[in-house]
């Protein structure tokens, strides 16, 4: 795919598409008073305390992992002193270090660093891997700290200073506690939060009994890299703020991307026009991340940026795997969703922001293409047929992540295409382009 052929191929969907009336919808919240909850025990690297935990079995120690590599993590929490009472601290440190971190929860958002817990208890070494592991731990559950990190095992995110998604009470029923959290229930098109009020019980049973979506920016700018961490939220953003801040998220996330691609290209031995292109196309989302982060201020909302994951090497295959997935997919549709805000956007200043980044993203977009086309010929047929597995698995989860709505201010100031269009949009990409 050529880039002058996409780029048309583009703005045809875009004007036909823009012939379909805007359909707004709104909702009210069901979330109970964020003020009658407590913050959860945090450390100062911004990750819940392991103290304050009761238990089934007494523990020597107890640490919580987030896995970087297959064979490496990195202790974010721990309470306690390893191998206190171990017989032999020397075989028992060993053992501890060994403990696999697969299987795992709490995956990272589009990368495999999954949490595991590791424990000791006199010469017994044990790692916690799932959530029927951690519920046998704690048996119980009788403090506010073991409800959090049963809801962290199950996937959600709590933050240490914000009560509206890191809360904690005690359960009106009487019967264990109450949380709210949130989670990013779609990474892209649109890039949603979602706030959840959970129930654990003192049986550890996890009930989900309200959610809202907090944030449904419609963000699906650039390349996500490996280890890509969620942005920051704010209570206190707009609805338009918060989607800014977002598109500055990922287009700073982006400038990794295509810094690693030129790399990995070069090692496999890609040809120098692609090296070139990839260069390129990091240059430009450093200036699509100063354009984001302008117009988020003008909403008051702040772009941070985050530290995220280690990256491995990776072979070819993997390569062209997530060239396939973030490239020819959810890229190509990027640049689509820009070019229509560009036309789209009721604020002159998105609209004239997004007519300079959809222009460079359709070019980005291409470049996928290009790589594509190059590594398809050097990976052999079984590689080949994964790729395109993994491109067709991206296209679907694409297909759902578009349906679900977003706020109706955003929807207009943005020029986001609701969701009947985003899918149409989809569908049209999939017949043309991706099938």
């Amino acid at each position: 795919m050529t880039e002058p052929t996409l780029r048309r191929l583009l703005h045809t969907l875009v004007a036909a598409s823009l012939a379909s009336p805007l359909i707004l919808s709104a909702g009210c919240s069901t979330l109970p008073d964020p003020a009658t909850f407590s913050l959860p025990s945090c450390n100062a690297g911004g990750t819940i305390n392991l103290d304050g935990l009761m238990t089934a079995s007494p523990l020597d120690y107890l640490e919580l992992r987030q896995r970087s590599s297959e064979t490496t993590f990195n202790t974010v929490a721990k309470t306690g002193t390893a191998c206190k009472t171990a017989t032999n601290v020397a075989t028992c440190t060993s053992q501890l270090a060994a403990l696999p971190t697969t299987p795992s929860f709490h995956q990272c958002i589009d990368y495999d660093c999954g949490h595991s817990l590791a424990g000791t208890a006199g010469d017994t070494v044990t790692a916690y891997r799932d959530a029927a592991a951690v519920q046998t731990l704690l048996g119980t559950i009788n403090t506010p700290q073991e409800a959090v990190l049963t809801a962290f095992v199950a996937g959600y995110d709590l933050s240490c200073t914000d009560k509206s998604a890191g809360g904690v009470r005690e359960a009106l029923d009487g019967d264990g506690y109450e949380l709210l959290v949130q989670k990013v229930t779609s990474s892209c098109a649109p890039f949603t939060v979602t706030s959840f009020h959970l129930k654990v019980s003192k049986a550890g049973v996890l009930t989900v009994l309200a959610s809202e979506v907090k944030s449904s920016s419609g963000a699906c700018a650039g390349r996500r890299p490996d280890g890509l961490c969620a942005p920051a939220q704010s209570a206190c953003q707009s609805p338009v703020g918060a989607f800014l801040a977002t598109s500055a998220h990922l287009e700073a996330a982006s400038v990794t991307a295509f810094r690693r691609l030129r790399t990995e290209l070069r090692t496999h031995g890609a040809p120098a026009r692609l090296l070139r292109a990839a260069s390129r196309a990091a240059r430009d989302e450093i200036r699509h991340t100063r354009m984001t982060s302008r117009l988020a201020a003008r909403y008051h909302a702040a772009f941070e940026r985050q530290q995220c994951s280690p990256q491995r090497p990776r072979s070819l295959e993997e390569m062209a795997t997530e060239n396939a997935v973030e490239g020819c997919v959810r890229e190509t549709f990027g640049a689509l969703v820009g070019l229509y805000q560009a036309r789209a956007a009721q604020d002159p200043h998105i609209a004239r922001a997004m007519a300079s980044i959809a222009n460079d993203e359709v070019r980005h977009a291409a470049l996928a293409w290009q790589v594509a086309r190059w590594a398809h010929k050097q990976l052999s047929p079984a590689a080949q047929q994964r790729v395109s597995s993994a491109r067709q698995a991206a296209v679907a989860l694409l297909r759902s992540e578009v349906t679900t709505s977003m706020d109706p201010e955003l929807q207009q100031r943005a020029g986001l295409p609701p969701s009947s269009v985003a899918l149409d949009l989809v569908e049209q990409l999939a017949q043309t382009l991706w099938a």
